[in-house]
Parts: structure tokens; C-alpha cells; sequence
């Protein structure tokens, strides 16, 4: 069974200040909606 991803905005208290979340993807997050997101290297190198 999977547990399900708990996310929140970014802040100032980031774990990793170097990865940054669109608004968009936040509020997806924060209200429980499913987000994708692709890892350009996967696919660049197969």
C-alpha cells in the first residue's frame, strides 16, 4: 500500500531552497489533485 505525498508551498524553511514549486503545482498539492512531472535526464539519456 502507498502512502500519500503530504507537499506544501514553498517557503523560506525549504528543506532544498534549489527546487522550486509553480504556484500552480502548490495549489494542485495542497488540495490533494494528482501532479506529473517528468525528469528530463530519464529521457535524454533512456
Amino acid at each position: 500500500m502507498t502512502k500519500p505525498l503530504q507537499a506544501e508551498a514553498p517557503s523560506d524553511r525549504s528543506p532544498n531552497p534549489s527546487i522550486e514549486v509553480a504556484p500552480e503545482v502548490a495549489a494542485a498539492l495542497a488540495a490533494g489533485a494528482p501532479v506529473v512531472a517528468l525528469e528530463s535526464t530519464l529521457i535524454t539519456h533512456g
